[in-house]
Order: structure tokens, then C-alpha cells, then sequence
């Protein structure tokens, strides 16, 4: 599962047919406004350079939240002149305040990442 930003996400699905390897296992998925409007379980979100784009964090997660499996992951990654610590730290307690623990994200070069469990 991959989010990043299309109307206002984009978001793919891991599945069995495609061309290359990657087309392989993604399906692309047009949102709705304002949501994600995907109601299989997934275990893994990528929000590449996303998240301080959404006006709603809480609302983000919580839909996230409804199609992650138990144990599921959320990375975002975020550019780290365009988004100041303030800002990622405001991301890391919606997704908190929405039941995700936080937890290190990989380094990124020039991102500032964070990783969220389902819990």
C-alpha cells in the first residue's frame, strides 16, 4: 500500500499481475475528496512527502487506521526544510491520539522520517 499526493492522495494496493516487477504487485487507486475511500486491509502506508499536505491529520489516521491489518505500518517521510520539527511533531500525536505508536523511521537522505505501528 502506497499513499502519497493525488487529488489529494494516491494510493496502491500489492497484488499479482502487471508488466514489470513494482507494476506486478501495485494496483492505482484515484481517491475521493478529502479520503482514501479503500476499504481492503493493508499492511504497509507509505506517505512520501504527504502528510503536512492534509488539514485533517486526525481524520487521515483514522481512515488509515480502519485499513491497516493488526500490526500494520504507516512510514511518512517528510522534506525536511519544508516541514520544521513543530510540524512533524503535531503528525507524530495525530497519529498518537489515534491509537499508532511511534516509533524510529529509516534514514532518509534529506527526509525527515517516523514510523507508526498499529497497535
Amino acid at each position: 500500500m502506497i499513499v502519497a499526493p493525488f487529488n489529494p492522495f494516491f494510493i496502491g494496493k500489492s497484488i499479482g499481475v502487471g508488466l514489470s516487477p513494482l507494476e506486478e504487485r501495485v494496483i492505482f487507486h484515484k481517491c475521493e475528496q478529502n479520503r482514501i475511500g479503500w476499504n481492503e486491509k493493508v499492511d504497509f502506508v507509505l506517505a512520501f512527502y504527504v502528510a503536512h499536505e492534509i488539514p485533517d491529520k486526525e481524520e487521515l489516521f483514522k481512515e488509515l487506521e480502519s485499513i491497516l491489518r493488526t500490526d500494520g505500518q504507516i512510514l511518512v517521510v517528510e522534506p525536511p526544510f519544508h516541514v520544521s520539527k513543530s510540524a512533524l511533531a503535531k503528525t507524530v500525536r495525530a497519529a498518537q491520539d489515534t491509537g499508532f505508536k511511534a516509533e524510529e523511521g529509516p534514514k532518509i537522505i534529506l527526509s525527515k522520517t517516523v514510523m507508526f505501528r498499529k497497535i
